[in-house]
């Protein structure tokens, strides 16, 4: 026993709560909990610690919940694939399409987690866009996110690409399958006015009978941005 008592007895039933035992070979079955049993020694000389299966049996559950939560400091990253809506703008023009593939990879950080599962995350995404034009366009996100313990997640942060600076706006799902995770995601950038590109209007010249290009004085609209983006995420040490 764990209180350092030992019983002779004959064992009639071990089930997954319980020891049913003998204490004389006619006599009536006793009954203890696992719980309150340190070992049992057979006739044979084998062992049997109950102990150690609950101390196993406790370390393979905390492993288990701890990678079905949130826990502060927990890194993931994996691939990103996806394709890009451009709307009108100098972005589509300069491209000469509107739809665009996108390559890159996320790292993730899990910053802290509340009871209920939900928690904060810290993403970083490079992405290089248009190969499948033949184009090196390239851009990275910082995203500060929100997920809800049923996998829906929200975020917002700065992009840089080559059309400037903006912001970004994320909202997807991540599900579940083993040890990795498999996220679903939209994100948004809207249209701004790059200051790296001005507008020009456009005027014929009656002198030349040419149609000459002037600065307007204001910046091109980039156009905006919406990207679907799907991969998987692994844990890192």
């Amino acid at each position: 026993m764990k209180t350092g008592e030992t019983l002779t007895v004959k064992i009639a039933e071990v089930t997954p709560s319980q020891i049913k035992f003998l204490k004389t070979l006619d006599g009536p079955v006793y009954s203890l909990n696992k719980s309150e049993v340190f070992m049992i020694l057979y006739e044979g000389g084998r062992k049997e610690l109950f102990n150690e299966q609950i101390v196993i049996e406790k370390s393979k559950t905390k492993q288990e919940d701890e990678d079905d939560v949130l826990s502060p400091s927990k890194r993931y990253g994996g691939p990103r694939i996806g394709l890009t809506y451009l709307s009108e703008g100098f972005i589509s023009d300069k491209v000469g399409a509107q739809f665009i593939s996108q390559f890159g990879w996320q790292f993730e950080t899990r910053l802290f987690k509340l009871a209920d599962g939900s928690g904060a995350l810290f993403e970083v995404i490079p992405l290089i866009g248009g190969l499948d034009r033949g184009m090196f366009l390239p851009s990275i996100s910082t995203v500060l996110g929100y997920r809800l313990a049923n996998g829906i997640e929200f975020g917002i942060g700065p992009n840089l690409s080559l059309s400037g600076f903006g912001l970004v706006y994320a909202i997807g799902f991540s599900f579940k399958s083993g040890a990795v995770t498999f996220p679903i995601n939209l994100v948004f950038a809207p249209s701004s006015r790059n200051p790296y590109y001005n507008a020009y209007t456009t005027y014929y010249d009656p002198n030349t009978g040419n149609y000459i290009e002037v600065p307007s004085g204001e910046f091109e609209k980039t156009g905006s941005r919406l990207s679907l983006l799907i991969g998987f995420n692994s844990r890192k040490k």
